[in-house]
């Protein structure tokens, strides 16, 4: 769909799913498989695995950014976490001259309306509601 865009991958942090698998892959790269299975060229794709919270990508991104030229970029993140990721990105990016959209993109087994109804919901929400906290609180 997007043949001339280029796509990255970030996040550093191991799923402990795939972890009981036997398999060692940071998310950004568990991420570049998924993109790859969907038939995104490996071209497209670059990781960034050095980032272990979302203030630390938002600093890997930014590098990226200045080291490549950019200067618009798209962040893709959960609909749920949209909120403090544009806190932590928006004016870093925007003293460094680069303007950033945010796309939230959908849990599968839960929505903002029923978030409630399953377990993963309850969780994701419980646990960005403290990371919300805990980012207003230190940054």
């Amino acid at each position: 769909k997007y043949p001339d865009h280029k796509f990255v991958a970030s996040g550093g942090n191991y799923s402990y799913q795939v972890r009981c698998l036997g398999l060692e892959l940071e998310e950004a790269r568990l991420t570049k498989e998924f993109m790859l299975r969907l038939g995104v060229p490996v071209t497209q794709i670059d990781t960034l695995m050095n980032s272990h919270s979302t203030m630390d990508e938002s600093s890997e991104i930014l590098e990226y950014c200045k080291q490549h030229n950019l200067h618009d970029i798209t962040v893709i993140s959960s609909a749920l976490h949209l909120r403090r990721v544009r806190r932590v990105f928006e004016d870093k990016f925007k003293e460094a001259g680069i303007s950033i959209c945010f796309h939230g993109a959908s849990a599968e087994d839960y929505t903002p309306d029923n978030w409630w109804s399953s377990e993963e919901g309850l969780i994701m929400t419980n646990n960005e509601c403290v990371k919300l906290l805990y980012y207003w609180l230190k940054y």
